[in-house]
């Protein structure tokens, strides 16, 4: 007993003392580009926070900016307008920017531990499998180090509130339904958690740019199963019969709300067709993105060495696992085999996403997240069952050699972190200059750009009127300024 609380309180300590260091890391991270012209709103975001859901799209055939993202808009100028302030009490307005800005991004990798730790001891849940749960995905969480290629959290605050924040929702949406498919039990919702369930769906699917494309194909393949398992049970039928009298067997608790998910998913891609921002840049034919893809996979797999040692890791866990004659064996393979299915559908589908410049070769960390927090999970899933299975003869080697990889991936994180080229030094000493400032059009000096991807030449200063209203909404500043880089 008394060693079953100090492997709680050493957990518990490690988890908190890495985290504590991911905040400290993230509150010297630069801002992006983004959050200004978001947050502002400026730059053709007016209209979607006056249609969320998109009728203009649906009954005009406007086009517009992010028609299908009003959610991710709206929580991510939520944020910035009130919790920046919460820290002027002991932190001047700057500084509080970077702090709130850090907070943001690391209560969304918390959000995603304590799913993925809940998905991972599904059977076996209890305060010490939690804690051990999330301990082993830990250490995959790159703020640095390998973040190129299995980064979960954006260094952009604009990026992460709109993919890691909706994936980490669209976890929480399908978590009943995995618990009950997972234990091989039926699964019972009060009406009360259908309608959250139905509002959530709402939620999710009008909240970033890859949330739907991932629930139109995980939702299917749930009802898929469902379908044919009782398909295999309605032999007495004909065959027209028997596949409606299959649909009509899958259990309504899993119809209504995956079905209400999938339309939803399938509309916001609809009016995500009506996208402004697609216009921006120049496009390459469906043909050219097909041709693409290859190479940003290739990229994306060999640029880094994080991907292959956590395949090697994958692999290494699945054949142990194959050889052991657990009641766990099964679930765990078969989880891996729908886990290669899933990536594989998924990565098929995303030149249909459309094209951008900065995404050249279609994949990217942003687009690869769900893929990366599937290989995360597995990991998690088969190294827990493993670390916990008492008949595994060699556990102690196994340990060894779990404690070296995951020692590994924290230095190569926690080491690279110290030598990054993201530091916001030069960009809060601008923002430290605004905020001074009582002039109404201030030149900014520093070899960094402020709030943009570009530096705003004098002749165009008015430009940087939603940099100057965030910063006004967030505190720093205050009245109407506007600012250039020579």
């Amino acid at each position: 007993m008394i060693k079953k609380y100090v492997s709680i309180v050493l957990f518990s300590l490690l988890i908190l003392v890495d985290l504590i260091n991911t905040f400290n890391i993230q509150r010297n991270v630069v801002l992006d580009g983004d959050v200004a012209i978001i947050v502002g709103p400026r730059g053709g975001y007016e209209v979607v926070l006056s249609d969320p859901f998109g009728l203009q799209v649906l009954l005009e055939n406007k086009v517009y900016c992010a028609p299908n993202r009003y959610f991710a808009h709206e929580t991510l100028i939520q944020y910035y307008t009130h919790v920046p302030q919460l820290f002027h009490a002991f932190n001047d307005p700057v500084e509080s920017l970077y702090l709130a800005t850090a907070l943001g991004k690391v209560m969304i990798e918390v959000f995603l531990i304590v799913l993925l730790a809940l998905y991972i001891t599904a059977e076996q849940l209890t305060l010490r499998n939690f804690l051990l749960s999330a301990l082993i995905v830990l250490p995959f969480f790159h703020t640095f180090g390998f973040y190129h290629t299995i980064g979960i959290i954006d260094l952009a605050p604009s990026y992460a509130f709109a993919y890691a924040l909706p994936i980490a929702l669209l976890m929480l949406f399908f978590l009943p339904f995995y618990k009950s498919l997972y234990k091989e039990e039926r699964l019972k919702l009060s009406w009360i958690i259908l309608v959250l369930l139905a509002i959530l769906a709402i939620f999710i699917s009008l909240n970033g740019p890859i949330v739907p494309g991932v629930a139109c194909v995980v939702a299917p393949c749930i009802l898929l199963v469902l379908w044919f398992k009782a398909y295999r049970t309605q032999t007495n039928k004909s065959f027209v019969r028997r596949v409606f009298a299959s649909l009509w067997a899958i259990p309504k608790t899993y119809l209504l709300p995956l079905s209400w998910l999938i339309f939803l998913s399938l509309y916001s891609l609809y009016i995500g067709q009506n996208n402004e921002e697609s216009l921006w840049s120049e496009t390459i034919p469906m043909a050219e993105r097909y041709r693409r893809l290859p190479i940003g996979f290739y990229e994306i797999i060999t640029s880094q060495p994080g991907i292959p040692v956590m395949l090697i890791v994958i692999y290494m866990n699945a054949g142990i696992i194959y050889t052991l004659k657990s009641e766990y064996r099964t679930k765990v393979l078969t989880t891996l085999k729908w886990i290669g299915i899933f990536s594989l559908v998924y990565i098929l589908l995303l030149p249909l996403g459309g094209y951008r410049p900065y995404r050249p070769n279609i994949i990217r960390i942003d687009t690869f997240l769900p893929v990366n927090l599937s290989l995360i999970y597995f990991i998690g899933l088969s190294t827990f069952y493993l670390l916990t299975d008492h008949s595994f003869v060699l556990k102690r080697v196994y340990t060894g050699l779990v404690v070296i990889v995951l020692l590994w991936f924290t230095y190569m994180e926690k080491n690279d972190a110290l030598q990054s080229n993201y530091n916001n030094t030069c960009e809060k000493e601008q923002l430290y200059k605004l905020h001074n400032s009582k002039e109404e059009i201030i030149e900014l000096s520093g070899n960094c750009n402020v709030l943009f991807w570009w530096r705003v030449p004098e002749s165009e200063y008015i430009k940087s009127a939603p940099a100057t209203e965030f910063l006004r909404k967030t505190g720093v500043v205050k009245g109407k300024m506007y600012f250039f880089q020579n």
